[in-house]
């Protein structure tokens, strides 16, 4: 009868060991997707904020064109009627672990698909 529980106990906890390292797995590689996505905003964030200062993005550019080259943005504003559609896409600056208040968005602003302006 003894044999029996302690087998039980035994069952019961190497199901319970193993639901938690595949638990802990989970939480390992989700925080590792979040790091990578984290970096690639990073380096696009960097990457357009060098073609702005060197002049690089021109007004007229498509808009898949700035995706290609930039991935996509933190946000979109869409905005449209029957004449035609206008937005305006923003890129944040990936914060680093320890929080700067200085959030330095880039918008770009895009009429009909172009992109007409921007501003940093």
């Amino acid at each position: 009868m003894y044999k029996i529980i302690i087998l039980s106990y035994c069952f019961v906890a190497i199901l319970t060991m193993s639901g938690c390292a595949d638990f802990r797995n989970k939480i390992s590689a989700d925080k590792k997707k979040k790091e990578e996505i984290s970096a690639l905003k990073k380096k696009n964030y960097e990457t357009l904020i060098k073609s702005l200062a060197n002049n690089s993005l021109l007004k007229g550019a498509q808009t898949e064109k700035v995706k290609e080259m930039f991935g996509e943005p933190d946000d979109i504003l869409l905005s449209g009627s029957a004449v035609g559609k206008f937005e305006v896409w923003t890129y944040e600056k990936v914060q680093e672990k320890n929080y700067t208040p200085d959030r330095q968005p880039i918008r770009l602003y895009f009429d009909g698909n172009k992109l007409i302006n921007w501003e940093y």
